[in-house]
C-alpha cells in the first residue's frame, strides 16, 4: 500500500520533532512511541531524542547529531541539514500537544487499516469465511482498544523489579499470617496444578488463541467455577455468547438455538433446562465501543 493511502501526517511529525529540539523537556513528557511516527526517518530521530532525554543530556541539534552518528543513522535521516530543518519547522509550545494527538490518531488509523487488511487477506485466500471471518475481524479491532500503557513493553530490569517486589509483598503477608490472596480455580485440575492453584486475583491474565480456539469457552468455564461474581465484556453480540453457552451445555448447535430450529420438543426442553442452570453470578455486558479502561471502571462499580 502506498504512502498516499496510508494515514499519516508528515507536517505534524516534523512539528513535534522540531519542538523537542527547541523547547526543553518536550521529548520526555509527550509519551509518544516510535510507531506513532509513520516516516522511518522520523522514527529514528524520535528514538535518538528520547534516548538523549532519558540520559539527562541536553536535547538540541548538536547532541542529536552526535547521537544519530554514534548509532550509524545520521546519513539515513538526512544528515545535519535535515535536523536543522526540523528545528525551523518546530510547533509553537501551545500547539505541540495537539500535534502529538494527531500522531496518535494516525497511528490508530494505520493499526485499524492493517488489521482489516489482514482480515481481508484471510477471506481472499479462503482461510476464513462466514461468521469466523466476522469474528476474526472483530478480534483484531478489539485488540487495538487496549490502552497504550498496556501495550508498552517493560524493560527486563523493570519487569524483574516488579516481580521481586511482588514476592516481597507475598512473603511479608505470609510472615504476618495473612498469606497470599486465594487464587481462582479454573475448574481444570491439571491446569490449576500447573499454575499454583488457579488464576491470580488482582492480575491481568491473557488467554490467546486463533479464532475458534476455545478462548470464550475456557473463560466461561472459569467463571462458572469461580467463587466470586464475574462479568463478561462481549465485543460480539451478547446473545451470541449466550447461544454458545447453551450449545455447550446441550450439544445442540448455537446456530440452531439462535434460529429456533429444534428437532423436537425434547430439544427445546433441554435448552430451557440448560438456561436455568447457567451461573447466576456471571453477567454479560455488550462492550462494543468500550476500552479496557472502560471495562475496568464498570467492573469496579458493578461487581461486588
Amino acid at each position: 500500500m502506498t504512502d498516499l493511502y496510508t494515514p499519516h501526517a508528515p507536517e505534524a511529525e516534523r512539528a513535534v520533532l522540531g519542538a523537542c529540539l527547541v523547547v526543553a523537556g518536550t521529548a520526555g513528557r509527550l509519551g509518544l512511541a516510535p510507531e506513532d511516527f509513520f516516516d522511518l526517518r522520523h522514527r529514528a530521530i524520535w528514538t535518538a531524542l528520547t534516548a538523549l532525554a532519558e540520559s539527562g543530556a541536553p536535547v538540541e541539534v548538536a547532541s542529536l547529531e552526535r547521537q544519530l552518528a554514534d548509532a550509524g543513522k545520521l546519513a539515513a535521516v538526512g544528515g545535519l541539514a535535515a535536523l536543522s530543518e526540523l528545528a525551523i519547522a518546530a510547533a509553537m509550545p501551545v500547539a505541540v500537544d495537539h500535534y502529538a494527538g494527531v500522531l496518535r490518531d494516525k497511528r490508530v488509523a494505520r493499526d485499524v487499516q492493517r488489521a482489516l487488511g489482514a482480515a481481508l487477506e484471510d477471506i481472499a485466500r479462503g482461510r476464513l469465511g462466514g461468521e469466523d471471518a466476522v469474528r476474526a475481524a472483530e478480534e483484531r479491532i478489539g485488540m487495538l482498544r487496549a490502552p497504550a500503557r498496556a501495550r508498552t513493553a517493560l524493560t527486563v530490569r523493570a519487569a524483574a523489579v516488579a516481580a521481586t517486589e511482588s514476592m516481597v509483598r507475598e512473603m511479608s503477608a505470609a510472615e504476618q499470617g495473612r498469606g497470599p490472596p486465594p487464587r481462582i480455580p479454573t475448574g481444570l485440575a491439571t491446569l490449576d496444578a500447573r499454575i499454583g492453584g488457579g488464576l491470580g486475583r488482582g492480575q491481568w491474565t491473557v488467554v490467546a488463541a486463533r479464532p475458534g480456539g476455545g478462548k470464550t469457552a475456557f473463560l466461561m468455564q472459569v467463571l462458572r467455577c469461580a467463587p466470586v461474581p464475574g462479568v463478561v465484556y462481549a465485543y460480539e453480540e451478547a446473545s451470541d455468547l449466550i447461544w454458545r453457552e447453551l450449545a455447550t451445555a446441550t450439544k445442540i448447535s448455537a446456530a440452531d438455538i439462535a434460529g429456533r430450529r429444534f428437532g423436537s420438543g425434547k430439544q427445546l426442553g433441554e435448552v430451557v433446562r440448560a438456561a436455568r442452570e447457567l451461573p447466576d453470578h456471571v453477567r454479560v455486558v455488550g462492550a462494543r465501543g468500550m476500552t479496557a479502561a472502560d471495562n475496568a471502571r464498570h467492573a469496579r462499580r458493578h461487581v461486588a
